[in-house]
């Protein structure tokens, strides 16, 4: 994080997200109603999306799916490339599927953790986007 290199790419699709070219969508989001993100996407991209294709749509964005196919949502290049320059630790796990829970962060990182988080927020995310948190920024999304 000493780098900003993950909320400088935030920061660089917020900066262009009124563009007619670019959507944001927000994991939340699919979370809440996958069936209107679908549509939402397909008309932005201007696919006709008829209801077998909504459906394999749905079926491979469904959390059911990518667990059982994991290896096609992995990091594994980057990991190995750290393994070698970085001498981190083989073999541990690459894939970016993890629980499909909106908010399992709060769980598993520690109190200290999400308060550096929050506090790397208030001084690299609210002055650009006038947003106090993550919660905030991704209700202006809609």
């Amino acid at each position: 994080m000493a780098s900003g290199g993950y909320w400088k790419h935030l920061l660089s699709w917020w900066e262009v997200r009124e563009r007619p070219d670019v959507m944001l969508i927000a994991f939340e989001h699919m979370k809440q109603d996958l069936t209107g993100i679908i549509r939402k996407v397909a008309e932005f991209i201007d696919i006709e999306l008829d209801e077998d294709l909504l459906a394999l749509a749905e079926e491979h964005a469904s959390f059911t799916f990518m667990e059982r196919h994991k290896d096609r949502f992995d990091d594994l290049m980057m990991r190995d490339l750290g393994e070698r320059v970085a001498n981190l630790p083989t073999g541990s796990d690459s894939a970016k599927i993890r629980k499909g829970i909106v908010g399992e962060h709060k769980r598993t990182q520690s109190p200290e953790v999400i308060a550096e988080l929050d506090a790397i927020w208030q001084k690299e995310i609210t002055p650009v986007t006038g947003h106090s948190d993550y919660a905030s920024l991704i209700a202006d999304l809609d």
